[in-house]
């Protein structure tokens, strides 16, 4: 074939229109609609979160978290301050648990690197002898199971996609 051979491929049997077939995946590429993800809006969401825990039959479990560290993979460290803006369920939970005076000891962080805790807890780095109670949703990868204390899906708002 010389260079100035090309095999066309009729793109639409409407229109005569010819493409060189080793265009098309290019023009593939320029008409595939872009995937995007749909945005959490995180206040709006752990406000949802805290009327589900006040008002909901799960208020009356949570002395359960009565001193009890709690453990989530969205930290890497352990807090036992309250922080003025809440980043996360965990921290939402605390705050419920402590002005009801239950008392929780802080939120801490349930990554590991090679077996060993990413965040040590002050009294116990093995957390053989503490009280850790697990707030988040299903972890693949460690076969944590999903806690009662997760963000549901109806928890959850998204911010509108913008194009």
């Amino acid at each position: 074939m010389d260079h100035d051979q090309h095999v066309y491929v009729l793109l639409d049997r409407n229109t005569t229109s010819k493409k060189r077939l080793c265009d098309i995946p290019n023009l593939l590429r320029e008409n595939k609609r872009r995937r995007r993800r749909k945005r959490l809006c995180l206040e709006t969401t752990l406000r949802n979160y805290y009327d589900r825990i006040t008002a909901g039959p799960l208020q009356h479990h949570l002395h359960e978290l009565d001193g009890a560290y709690l453990s989530t993979f969205q930290m890497f460290s352990t807090e036992s301050d309250m922080r003025e803006k809440c980043m996360n369920n965990a921290f939402v939970l605390m705050r419920i648990c402590r002005d009801r005076g239950i008392d929780v000891r802080g939120v801490t962080s349930e990554c590991k690197v090679k077996g060993k805790y990413v965040s040590d807890i002050c009294d116990d780095p093995h957390r053989s002898n503490t009280k850790v109670v697990y707030v988040d949703s299903y972890n693949y990868f460690t076969n944590h199971k999903e806690s009662k204390w997760t963000v549901q899906k109806e928890d959850k708002v998204y911010l509108p996609v913008t194009t």
